[in-house]
């Protein structure tokens, strides 16, 4: 049948907020619904969603979600999704489980990578190998393994070991927590992706029965965005979907019956540290309708309001009572009956009481008095900008949309509410202006709403290793009960298992995974937009000033560089790091820190600030340091936006030690955060300290030291002339960095946003000090940072997994940078690594960075194992080696490369490469350059040297539990243990 007679079209309509063409489809044999959204965006993108509601906690839609990509009917081999990602030139490649969905989504701007994605998508989803064979779900899921007799039975399978690392996150356990105390009585009180306590319940029969009752036409939703073709689209649906008959959509969500009385749930989380300030609040309102649209925005309209901008005032009155150290938002419009909430960190269960009397007054005297106009419009103007700027950074738009779309159709509702924004919005400004209408919204949907909870985690020292010991004893009770057949039989399973892992797949397998040649690819870098002009200030100076002319909708991207080259020392760096998250979030003379954030709010898309560290190309010893100050403005906004610019850059002023107490404070609850769920940031950045000078910058930045000097400083801040101290520290670095002699100035807009910022930049330069004229313009190299002599270290943090890493400057021990060595990075991810430490090893995650400067590091996350994974690291040279991969057979390799290299850039996104580049020395014939030797690339071997030198000069940093880390320890694997986190 053809596509015009599969499908029936239900409606179109044209969309002007995100420049599409919306077309409905109903699929004639099954009932599927198919949504189009037509543009002239050439990243196309393709999304098929299936409900997926859980019935327990043991992870069932989630391991799916795994298992379904390692292999199906027509893409023969063990894991289809890893062979996309070496040979495709896809700009996303993923699948993703929700509360009560489950989306596989794929974008390309190859046409005929799109159509190989998407097939392989559906095959996958459709007729998946999990209904002939175990090991998918073993792997993926949960196993029981054992493969010996003698040896001890553990529970092994990557999304297990994924969630154990979730659920050692106090931060995301309390909103589990929330969660399922708010929605008792629907599924919505179970865990989608699983609870490690509750994943090895989980039966292969149940597993295939969920994916049968689950994973079909009638209970799916696609989203097609971009310029392909539509009719052939619809085709390749329809060859998928009409092997099935037409059967009833599974039921949504049922609705939670409203509360009478909020619930109060207290619980533990594992911390050495049980002092009365590391414990959590979290109080939390189901608040109407996720398919309401304009209740959806107006709680993200409210959220910032009241808990996100500076000065918010619910977030400012629980701080400034002591009710805790750091106030975080809440808001899941993504479930049927939406959260409103805030989480309370630092804190103590015996404030609970405090807490919430504070949060009714507070709200109480916002509707008795009104929410400040400033406010409103600031938080209403700032959602507005984001909406028209639709900058998702490395995220396509169609796979946004997808998701947005996703919110309302999912429950039956209209999938383009979400999209077309414009009367949305209106209908909120035309409230505000009638009056009370986030007033309104506070009241009904907070004050007098009896559908609340509040949810308490308090630290309990040696719960994980309470909860590993018992664990351990279930499993040495489980197996002394098993008959011997039984026992023999789960050793016979996992030996089975590992010998199919480490088994190739077939010629004939690999011949079944459609793939790119050289000739679909690009030969050409994209060429960024960047020209290298002049300001001229009122002294002697001339001023760089960096063009990147590019379309952008009339909005300006203005960055103002400052180069910290002969100020920056080592025990200066907490500082510098410090002074660069205040800008915009503290007092200056004239206006105080909540106003200020009013003013960026309702004049800008906002106001930014960050370090970066540039190595000079393919160097590991010189580099570049400037601070970054970024505002995004329309073009009619420029001159108010450079009199923000002006006055917190000049008029600076951190008197107020509370507010600086407050940002301290909040970095160090961010940090604790970062450190458990990407602890691999500090296991890279370790390594990268131990021989790059570089390195040892950023780590003194942002790394473990830093963390440590918060916790210090926060700790002794009321101790005599410290917090004196620190301010006027802060001051003087402010006065010695916002110099004009430090200043590159770089603007990424069309040639009349360039030219408009030229000159209104004339004002902010006359305010700007001048303390000296460089001998040679900005920013200069730095080289003297010493090396560490403090190398091999454990950081212990309260977890029962590890991001275990390996790393070394190859460039020092005789290997440059050539892009031959991208392929190489490439083939270790997605064969050695992945095999040996993902698929063998149950790590969630394991990867290679190689930088230009010569930073090599394999690093693994989310990993159950700690020597094994060094073990796997000492062998990959030889393990590479013995792929035998070479010529021809490494051009889907070189294609894979060559889309990271080619990934789409926003036009924010081109100025901030383009100058990173800049500063780095790196020109486009470098990147040119690069370009060819990947695509000329013809053997690893330069990679197995590399991996050859990691054996054998490499540096070992590891983030882990405490016991396993002195373990290592005590074999010599680790020389340092630090304590990070208690």
């Amino acid at each position: 049948m053809a596509a015009a007679e599969a499908f029936g079209t239900v409606r179109s309509e044209a969309i002007a907020e995100i420049s599409a063409v919306a077309t409905l489809y109903e699929h004639a044999r099954t009932g599927a619904r198919v949504l189009k959204l037509q543009s002239k965006d050439d990243n196309k993108a393709f999304t098929i969603s299936f409900g997926t509601l859980p019935t327990d906690n043991s992870g069932c839609a989630h391991i799916a979600e795994h298992s379904v990509l390692c292999g199906s009917r027509k893409y023969k081999t063990k894991e289809p999704f890893v062979d996309l990602m070496k040979g495709s030139l896809n700009t996303f490649l993923n699948a993703m489980t929700f509360t009560d969905r489950t989306i596989y989504p794929v974008a390309s701007r190859n046409t005929k990578d799109f159509h190989n994605l998407a097939s392989v998508y559906l095959d996958a989803v459709f007729w998946p190998r999990i209904h002939t064979s175990v090991h998918p779900f073993l792997q993926e899921g949960i196993r029981r393994h054992i493969e010996k007799p003698e040896d001890p039975i553990t529970l092994a399978g990557i999304v297990y070991n994924e969630m154990k690392g979730a659920y050692s996150s106090p931060d995301e356990y309390i909103q589990r927590l929330v969660q399922r105390t708010l929605f008792p009585d629907t599924p919505f009180s179970f865990d989608s992706g699983g609870d490690p306590n509750d994943i090895s319940s989980l039966t292969r029969e149940k597993f295939l029965e969920f994916h049968t009752h689950c994973y079909h036409p009638s209970n799916s939703l696609t989203i097609l965005y971009g310029d392909g073709d539509t009719k052939a689209e619809l085709a390749l649906l329809d060859s998928y979907f009409c092997q099935f008959d037409r059967k009833e959509p599974l039921p949504t969500a049922p609705i939670q019956a409203p509360f009478t009385e909020a619930p109060c749930v207290h619980e533990d989380y594992d911390s050495e540290d049980t002092s009365g300030d590391r414990g959590y609040i979290s109080f939390a309102w189901q608040v109407g309708r996720s398919v309401d649209s304009e209740l959806s925005l107006s709680l993200e309209l409210l959220e910032h309001m009241l808990l996100t901008t500076q000065g918010a005032p619910l977030k400012e009155a629980l701080i400034k009572a002591g009710m805790g150290k750091e106030v975080t938002p809440m808001l899941d419009t993504d479930l049927l009956q939406p959260i409103f909430g805030l989480i309370i960190k630092n804190t103590d269960r015996s404030k609970v009481d405090l807490a919430r009397e504070l949060i009714w007054s507070t709200l109480k005297k916002l509707v008795a008095e009104g929410i400040p106009a400033d406010l409103v419009e600031g938080s209403v103007n700032h959602g507005e900008f984001l909406l028209r700027e639709a900058d998702f950074r490395g995220l396509p738009k169609g796979i946004v949309y997808a998701i947005q779309a996703l919110q309302s159709w999912n429950y039956g509702a209209d999938p383009l509410s979400m999209l077309a924004f414009e009367a949305t919005l209106a209908r909120i400004r035309q409230g505000v202006r009638s009056g009370k209408y986030f007033e309104t919204l506070i009241e009904k949907y907070l004050l007098n709403n009896p559908h609340r909870c509040i949810v308490t985690l308090n630290p309990c020292a040696g719960l994980t290793a309470r909860k590993d010991r018992e664990l351990a004893d279930h499993l040495a009770q489980y197996k002394a009960s098993l008959p011997p057949e039984r026992l023999n039989e789960l050793v016979e399973q996992t030996r089975e298992l590992l010998a199919a892992q480490e088994a190739p797949d077939s010629e004939e397998a690999i011949a079944t995974i459609p793939t790119l040649k050289l000739a679909d690819v690009d030969k050409k870098a994209e060429v960024l937009p960047i020209r290298h002009d002049w300001l001229q200030s009122e002294g002697k100076e001339r001023i760089a000033y960096l063009e990147h002319e590019t379309p952008t909708n009339g909005i300006v991207y203005s960055r103002l560089l400052f180069d910290v080259s002969g100020w920056a020392t080592t025990e200066r760096l907490p500082l510098l790091s410090l002074l660069s998250y205040t800008i915009g979030k503290t007092s200056t003379r004239h206006t105080r820190y909540t106003d200020l954030a009013n003013r960026i709010n309702i004049s800008t898309g906002g106001v930014s600030s960050r370090v970066e560290v540039s190595n000079r190309r393919y160097t590991g010893t010189d580099f570049v340091a400037t601070v970054q100050i970024s505002c995004k403005f329309l073009l009619p906004k420029v001159s108010v936006a450079m009199g923000i610019l002006a006055e917190i850059l000049t008029e600076y002023d951190f008197s107020d030690k509370s507010r600086v107490l407050e940002l301290v404070r909040e970095m160090k609850a961010k940090y604790e955060k970062r450190l458990q769920t990407s602890a691999y940031d500090f296991v890279t950045g370790g390594l990268a300290s131990y021989d790059s000078p570089a390195g040892v910058f950023q780590y003194n930045l942002g790394g473990i030291p830093f963390f440590k000097w918060l916790v210090d400083t926060e700790k002794r801040w009321s101790e005599p002339d410290v917090a004196e101290t620190i301010t006027a520290q802060l001051a003087d670095a402010a006065r010695a960095l916002f110099d004009r002699g430090r200043l590159v100035v770089s603007a990424t807009a069309d040639r009349t946003g360039i030219e408009t910022l030229r000159a209104g930049m004339a004002p902010l330069l006359a305010r700007l000090l001048c303390a000296s004229v460089p001998a040679s313009p900005p920013p200069a190299l730095i080289s003297d940072f010493k090396l560490r002599e403090e190398v091999d270290e454990g950081y212990v943090i309260p977890t029962t997994i590890h991001s275990v890493g390996k790393g070394l400057n190859v460039n020092k021990v005789g290997h440059p940078f050539h892009g031959s060595l991208r392929v190489g990075t490439k083939v270790l991810d997605l064969e050695y690594l992945w095999q040996r430490v993902r698929v063998q090893g149950s790590a969630y995650g394991c990867f290679a960075i190689l930088r230009r400067s010569g930073a090599f590091v394999l690093v693994s996350f989310r990993d159950p194992k700690l020597a094994e994974t060094l073990t796997a690291y000492d062998e990959a040279a030889k393990g590479l080696t013995a792929l035998g991969i070479a010529g021809p057979a490494l051009e889907k390799y070189i294609i894979g490369c060559i889309a990271d290299e080619d990934s789409p850039l926003t036009p924010s996104m081109k100025g901030e490469v383009a100058d990173s580049r800049w500063l780095a020395g790196l020109t486009h014939e470098d990147v040119q350059r690069e370009r060819e030797e990947i695509l000329a690339t013809t053997s690893l071997a330069g990679m197995a040297a590399c991996l050859k030198s990691l054996q054998e000069h490499g540096f070992v940093c590891v983030v882990g539990p405490d016991t396993s880390i002195k373990a290592a320890a005590s074999k010599g694997i680790i020389k340092r243990v630090v304590p990070v986190l208690g």
